[in-house]
C-alpha cells in the first residue's frame, strides 16, 4: 500500500508514494506535462499569494477546463492569508469562486488558511458545501483544530505541527503531507505515528480509508 501525500509542491518519483501535486496554476505547460504521470494526481486552484486581478478569469477558465480530468482530484489550494499582501476582499472573492468550482465538479477543496479560521468557518456555514474541505499544513493549537473539526472540516499535517493538536485530532479526519518541505512524506508518517503511538502501517491504512471516503472514485 502506498504512502499517501495529500498535498505537495514537489514531484516524488518513488513508486510507493501516491501524491497529490499542486502545480503552479500560472504554468499551463507544466500541468500538461505531469497530468498523466503514474501515481501522481493533481489539485488545481488559485493560491492567495499569486492572485493577480487581471488574470483571474483566465486562470479560472484553465481550472474549469481541466477539472473534469480524473487525475485532478481536488480544487486548491485556495483560501485566505492575513499575512499576504493581496487585498483580503480579493482573496475572499477568489476563494468563493474556488468553492463554487469544487461544488460544480464534485472535487474536495484543499485550503490555505493563515490566521483566518473564523472566516473559513463562516464561508463553510454560509455556503454549506457538499464537498469535503481540508485545511492543509495545519500548525495551530488544539482549540483552533477543534473549531475546524466541529464545523466539518478535515485537517492535514506536515513536518511541522503542534503535537497537542495532532493527538486530539480524530484519526478519521486526518491527512498527511509534506507541502513545500524537502522532508520525505515517509518521514512525516514515521514522526506522526510515533507521536500518536500507533503502528505506521495502521496510520497508512487510516489515511487510505480517509482518502477513499472523500473521493470514492479513487482506486488505491
Amino acid at each position: 500500500m502506498p504512502y499517501i501525500n495529500i498535498h505537495t509542491h514537489y514531484r516524488d518519483k518513488e513508486e510507493d508514494i501516491l501524491q497529490i501535486l499542486n502545480p503552479d496554476i500560472r504554468d499551463k505547460s507544466e500541468i500538461e506535462k505531469i497530468i498523466d504521470k503514474k501515481n501522481i494526481y493533481l489539485s488545481l486552484g488559485i493560491h492567495p499569494w499569486y492572485i493577480e486581478e487581471g488574470k483571474i478569469i483566465s486562470q479560472v477558465k484553465l481550472i474549469e477546463s481541466l477539472a473534469e480530468n480524473n487525475k485532478v482530484l481536488m480544487i486548491g489550494e485556495s483560501g485566505i492569508d492575513h499575512l499576504c499582501s493581496v487585498d483580503i476582499n480579493l482573496q475572499k472573492k477568489v476563494f468563493e469562486k474556488m468553492i463554487e468550482i469544487s461544488e460544480e465538479f464534485k472535487k474536495p477543496l484543499i485550503i490555505h488558511n493563515v490566521r483566518s479560521n473564523e472566516e473559513i468557518i463562516a464561508f463553510h456555514k454560509n455556503m454549506n458545501p457538499f464537498q469535503p474541505w481540508i485545511i492543509h499544513g495545519f500548525r495551530g493549537n488544539e482549540t483552533l483544530m477543534n473549531q475546524l473539526i466541529d464545523n466539518g472540516l478535515y485537517i492535514s499535517y506536515g513536518p511541522i505541527y503542534n503535537s497537542y493538536a495532532l493527538k486530539a485530532t480524530p484519526l478519521n479526519r486526518m491527512f498527511l503531507e509534506n507541502d513545500e518541505s524537502s522532508t520525505n512524506i515517509k518521514e512525516v508518517y514515521k514522526s506522526i505515528s510515533k507521536d500518536l503511538d500507533i503502528k505506521e502501517v495502521d496510520l497508512k491504512d487510516q489515511i487510505k480509508i480517509n482518502l477513499e471516503n472523500i473521493i470514492p472514485s479513487i482506486t488505491i
